[in-house]
């Protein structure tokens, strides 16, 4: 389950810095070339490590901004988006060999920067509490264009230059879930525009795109509309497909190896065969956040608690099966995921 925040703050809207603030590489003892998976604290606005060769943990590396949101890495590089709740919302670039900051850039007041992407050499980020996508540049995070899309934006995917973007239709002034929709974003003569939508359920909060197909989770409302995946063919504009009910309210969507995975707040993990269509259910505890598959076929799952231990679940894709928890603290929220593989 999301939380949906609205941000009011004050800030300098769409200043890039460069902050190339050096110091000492602190590398934790990590050796070269290392699988690292970091843990992104939503609570303690921390991030953390998890070595899955040796079993070691580094708790709270270093800070993020307020109450983060979600990570994306690039080489030796994170990209953390802030929403700015009780703060300013950013995006922060990291360099993780020093677990420095190198650059940041403030978002406008209230936008709730939710989700991140790479594309080409940019980045996009999506913001639900202002219904806009922004495009930063890679390197630097100067704010190179913006556009406005659908209610609530969240998450995204990328074909081909194309950005496809799960709006919500979640309403801020009354709490209410409303129809979602998928928007496209191409890039033209004059800027970031939208090229197509489409209806895609209650409550749209994710998509993936796998081949030629884009599948895009419907959460439903949490009481009595439950959750669906909406699957569209990509061409010039996007094709109704299909629709496979999956039962709950999963709210964040993975593709790994011919199928889809997707995590409910309290029922846990779902696996769906494209092939086959069928659906397996994990329990995985109340707190189930995000999910992540690495290189070699381990599944690692945050289960989040704000007044409790937080663990990083280690499970097995192909058979949906947990067989290890890694302790990360008390009341940190764990929340994002991503992979690093440290490269000198």
């Amino acid at each position: 389950m999301k939380n949906k925040i609205i941000v009011a703050v004050m800030a300098i809207t769409g200043l890039a810095l460069i902050t190339g603030c050096s110091k000492e590489e602190e590398d934790h003892n990590i050796p070269e070339s290392t699988e690292v998976v970091v843990v992104l604290n939503n609570l303690s606005e921390t991030y953390s490590y998890y070595l899955p060769e040796t079993h070691d943990t580094v708790i709270d590396v270093d800070t993020t901004g307020s109450v983060p949101n979600d990570i994306l890495i690039d080489g030796n590089y994170a990209f953390i988006v802030n929403s700015g709740f009780g703060g300013k919302p950013t995006v922060m670039k990291i360099d993780l060999l020093k677990d420095s900051v190198m650059a940041y850039v403030v978002l406008p007041d209230g936008s709730n920067p939710w989700a991140v992407i790479k594309s080409q050499d940019n980045l996009f980020v999506s913001c639900s509490g202002n219904d806009r996508v922004y495009k930063l540049d890679l390197y630097t995070l100067r704010i190179l264009d913006s556009v406005k899309v659908g209610k609530a934006p969240e998450g995204m995917a990328d074909k081909d230059g194309r950005i496809y973007v799960a709006c919500t239709g979640y309403n801020f002034s009354d709490y209410t879930y409303n129809d979602g929709f998928v928007y496209v974003i191409e890039e033209g003569p004059s800027g970031l525009f939208v090229s197509d939508s489409i209806y895609a359920g209650l409550n749209t909060q994710d998509v993936v795109v796998v081949g030629d197909t884009l599948y895009a989770l419907a959460t439903g409302d949490y009481s009595n509309v439950q959750g669906k995946i909406y699957a569209y063919e990509i061409g010039d504009s996007l094709s109704f497909l299909d629709t496979i009910k999956v039962g709950n309210n999963p709210g964040y969507l993975y593709y790994y190896n011919g199928a889809l995975y997707l995590t409910d707040w309290f029922s846990g993990v779902c696996r769906v065969s494209l092939s086959d269509k069928e659906i397996v259910w994990m329990q995985t505890g109340t707190g189930t956040s995000r999910l992540i598959v690495d290189m070699n076929g381990t599944g690692f799952i945050t289960r989040f608690s704000s007044n409790d231990a937080n663990y990083l679940l280690v499970f097995d894709p192909e058979r949906v099966q947990v067989y290890d928890s890694v302790f990360m603290g008390n009341s940190k929220g764990i929340q994002g995921l991503g992979i690093w593989i440290k490269i000198h």
